[in-house]
């Protein structure tokens, strides 16, 4: 499907040539999650997404609001030349509505002073990205993780437990898991209960496409069944993005246990940094993020134009 917008040609994800969208994205690799092909295409049913390259070095990523079913940009990838940022202003003037630019990192507002004048820029702190050290996550040591390796040492004790690489073949009892899971979190209602239901919608696209997206994963069994599981991807050499996360709750520490598990994983490939995205503004999982002690938030921006 091509659609024009802002002057350009794009073309659904789901029909464009994926080897080059693949390299494009690779040679561009971003601080802030969202920009591998193949978290695009967990997501692509929720948003709706189409590309298009302008130029030989940039990549422009459309979606959907579902809120208001208008048409806004993620952050653009790669460098913008002052001819592509003009267009996308004159473009973006022309529109009957603000374009939004979604996900976008310090790094490019930084980079792009000029374009930045037609836009508001206001930071989204729900949407930092969690960075950890994964040697930190793999091994917990010290006085700051005591609670973390006196919770994993109980679940150890009290579970029949393994862990191993996920596979194509767990994907019906992660389904399952993951059902459970999201029935057992804390009723959440507007925004967040919105976020929830288009989460679920791309983890099913990750378990069902998970070997053709070369997504990683580590799965824990209890008893000899899976009760646990991480889904992540490299974000570039350094970095592991962790996307989805699940674990049955009657079993205290089993969160924790799928955490350390990928986190060893992860460590084993010689990646020196786990992230872990953002917690929406939900008080719990900011929670539990904040008790691993991130290295650092990643800051995500939103840009507005005003013209």
């Amino acid at each position: 499907m091509r659609t024009p917008f802002l002057g350009q040609v794009f073309v659904a994800l789901d029909a464009a040539p994926s080897e080059a969208l693949r390299v494009a994205l690779a040679h561009h690799p971003q601080p802030l999650s969202g920009y591998t092909y193949a978290v695009l295409t967990c997501w692509h049913p929720v948003f709706r997404y189409a590309v298009c390259s302008p130029e030989p070095d940039a990549v422009l990523i459309a979606f959907i609001k579902e809120d208001d079913g208008k048409r806004h940009l993620l952050q653009p990838v790669g460098p913008l030349s002052p001819r592509l940022a003009a267009d996308l202003v004159r473009e973006a003037a022309r529109l009957d509505y603000p374009l939004l630019i979604c996900g976008v990192s310090a790094a490019f507002v930084q980079a792009n002073a000029d374009l930045l004048t037609h836009f508001s820029v206001s930071e989204q702190p729900d949407f930092a990205n969690y960075i950890y050290s994964a040697n930190d996550l793999a091994t917990l040591g010290g006085h700051k993780y005591a609670k973390k390796r006196n919770l994993l040492a109980q679940a150890e004790r009290a579970l029949a437990w393994s862990s191993a690489p996920l596979t194509p073949a767990d994907a019906d009892a992660c389904f399952a898991i993951a059902r459970q899971a999201d029935e057992a979190r804390r009723p959440v209602e507007g925004a967040l209960a919105l976020m929830r239901t288009q989460e679920r919608r791309a983890l099913e696209t990750a378990l069902c496409q998970f070997a053709q997206l070369e997504l990683l994963g580590t799965a824990v069994r209890v008893d000899g069944q899976i009760a646990a599981f991480s889904i992540y991807e490299p974000a570039n050499p350094e970095m592991m993005v962790v996307y989805f996360e699940r674990a049955l709750r009657q079993h205290k520490g089993l969160y924790q246990l799928v955490t350390r598990e990928a986190a060893r994983a992860i460590a084993g490939r010689g990646v020196a940094l786990i992230n872990r995205e953002e917690d929406l503004g939900d008080p719990g999982l900011r929670q539990a993020k904040r008790s691993y002690f991130p290295l650092r938030l990643e800051p995500q921006y939103m840009l507005t134009f005003r013209g």
